[in-house]
């Protein structure tokens, strides 16, 4: 019987595995060809920013893979604030991107910086200084990605014939009583409404349900409670929470407070309330 099972489950296997191999050869070709009409966009954009609309934007220049190069034909000044919105307004976040202005005849990168989907990886530096009148060049360096990769797909399709006999295993198992761990001890638990919070876990508890807090989330909320009803100056959550990264990026923090609002819907009396011009406040009817 297991070797009637294992001629059935090999042949699968290897059929996945090349499906997928080649399945990805067509999706990277319509993946480049993709990026690359989003990057000559973004070379017209620079364009119309710099109040240019007679010049062209060269053909992007693919430097190797994952490396584009967007040129110009004529000298333009750039401003960092209006490159960052450019490149937020047009981008494709699948992945992470490095972005580099470089000066033509030295090549030397004069400003550079990094976008993600997840606003608080992105680094942003030295907005507001605008880069005067010349020749520039734009490089966009995308952070590895998922391929198809003989490497990556012969462990996937080793574990996919693990896990179809791993069913086959279970099923022949007597079904085990299951254990239901008992709820969070109050030892430390702040109330909160409703909720209870315990600042070492980095979760609140609502009845018997457990949600599940972020690093950056449990700091912000530790902030909060400490002074509830109280308005928290937008200035010193940022300091407290990321003064050890170095950078912040402002859309941060109001990301996350939103993310935190939508954890503490289960309890109409507790929300965050922005106070224009100066900070949050918890709130607890």
């Amino acid at each position: 019987m297991k070797r009637r099972w294992f001629i059935l489950i090999v042949p699968c296997a290897l059929f996945l595995f090349f499906a997928v191999r080649g399945s990805d050869k067509i999706d990277a070709s319509y993946s480049d060809q993709k990026e690359l009409n989003m990057l000559r966009n973004i070379g017209h954009m620079v364009l119309l920013s710099n109040r240019d609309s007679v010049s062209r934007v060269l053909p992007v220049k693919i430097q190797k893979p994952g490396v584009y190069r967007i040129s110009f034909e004529n000298a333009l000044a750039l401003v960092p604030d209006s490159l960052v919105n450019i490149m937020k307004r047009n981008f494709d976040f699948r992945s992470e991107w490095l972005i580099e202005v470089h000066e033509n005849r030295s090549d030397e990168i004069v400003y550079s910086f990094s976008l993600n989907k997840d606003s608080a990886k992105e680094v942003i530096a030295c907005r507001g200084r605008n880069l005067p009148e010349n020749q520039y060049s734009i490089l966009l360096r995308v952070a590895p990605a998922q391929s198809g990769n003989l490497f990556l797909w012969i462990p996937l399709t080793a574990l996919a014939v693990i896990g179809v006999g791993a069913v086959f295993v279970i099923r022949k198992r007597k079904s085990q009583p299951q254990i239901i761990e008992p709820p969070i001890k109050d030892d430390g638990a702040i109330p909160v409404g409703r909720f209870r919070f315990y600042a070492d876990l980095q979760q609140l508890q609502l009845d018997d349900e457990v949600i599940e807090l972020t690093g950056k989330e449990n700091h912000i909320l530790s902030i909060l409670i400490k002074s509830p009803n109280e308005v928290i100056d937008r200035a010193r959550i940022q300091k407290e929470v990321w003064e050890d990264e170095g950078v912040v990026v402002t859309r941060s923090l109001d990301m996350f407070i939103s993310k935190l609002r939508k954890k503490l819907q289960g309890d109409p009396a507790v929300n965050i309330v922005n106070v224009h011009g100066k900070g949050y406040r918890l709130e607890i009817a």
